[in-house]
């Protein structure tokens, strides 16, 4: 996990890293073939070249996707 804003992150990333908590689906964005992961917990962390799904609704199984 990334430390806060009161830790010298800018508070724009902040809210950017804040906003990915939840559960989603994270694909691989330089894969040869499609990999995915379910982060049903949601405390996943995303990085460069990695596409997030999310659900429409909260109460969508993220695995749907």
């Amino acid at each position: 996990m990334l430390p806060g804003a009161s830790e010298g992150l800018p508070a724009a990333l902040v809210r950017a890293w804040d906003a990915q908590r939840g559960p989603k689906v994270l694909v691989a964005g330089l894969s040869r073939r499609v990999e995915a992961f379910a982060d049903v917990r949601g405390d996943a962390d995303v990085v460069v070249s990695t596409h997030v799904l999310r659900a429409p609704r909260a109460t969508l199984d993220p695995r749907v996707l």
